[in-house]
């Protein structure tokens, strides 16, 4: 079995980060950069033919993950929150960039998972952004697409190992399993004889009286 995967959203994500630069032009340019790369996919892989077919709708990274490229640093001296945790992303060539915070009231829990053993890293997704809607041309009497664009975000996922049942070795059998065992055993074999003999005495009867049939016959 394993545990559920806390998720948290980065909140901030609509002002300006520590240097001065829009979070949300920064995620956009993020996103393309990891989609370029091949991090991730657009739609998940699907054309718009293929979605209209499978009838899909939704973002164009959802559900498109990518591990370790987030760093949390605490900030203390914050005017705001003495317990702000500031989120950091890392870009395709390694660059840090600041794009928000793990909300006010998350922040306790989130510094608990940062301690907990079981944790193995931090996955990211990012949200918002494009999305497409199927709508209804009843003109055309077709499916199509309505895009649109809407804030976009970053969504955390603690990632816990996998925990697995621990296996209960088979016991050694005692002496007493054993010799039950061999009864068990010397028994069966035992009937089983029985019953071969008993086999090759009606045999024998049903061989000899057409023979003795037979000489009797041939006396007279």
């Amino acid at each position: 079995m394993s545990k559920v995967n806390p998720t948290f959203r980065v909140a901030g994500v609509t002002k300006e980060n520590d240097q001065g630069k829009d979070i949300q032009n920064l995620l956009k340019r993020l996103a393309g950069g990891y989609k370029k790369n091949e991090y991730i996919e657009s739609w998940n892989g699907n054309t718009k033919k293929e979605m209209l077919e499978y009838g899909y709708e939704g973002f164009e990274f959802e559900d498109e993950s990518i591990s370790n490229i987030i760093r949390l640093e605490r900030e203390p001296d914050n005017p705001h929150d003495p317990n702000a945790i500031k989120v950091y992303i890392k870009d395709v060539n390694d660059g840090e960039h600041h794009i928000g915070y793990i909300k006010r009231e998350e922040t306790e829990e989130v510094v608990a998972l940062t301690h907990d053993k079981d944790i193995v890293g931090i996955d990211v997704e990012f949200t918002g952004g494009k999305r497409r809607t199927i709508e209804y041309d009843s003109v055309e009497d077709k499916e199509y697409f309505e895009e649109d664009e809407v804030t976009r975000g970053l969504k955390l996922i603690f990632k816990y190992k996998r925990v697995t049942q621990p296996t209960i070795p088979a016991s050694e059998p005692t002496k007493k399993d054993i010799a039950a065992t061999k009864k068990n055993l010397g028994g069966s074999l035992e009937h089983t004889g029985k019953a071969m003999s008993g086999c090759g005495c009606l045999l024998t009867v049903f061989i000899t009286i057409p023979v003795i049939l037979i000489i009797i016959w041939l006396l007279l």
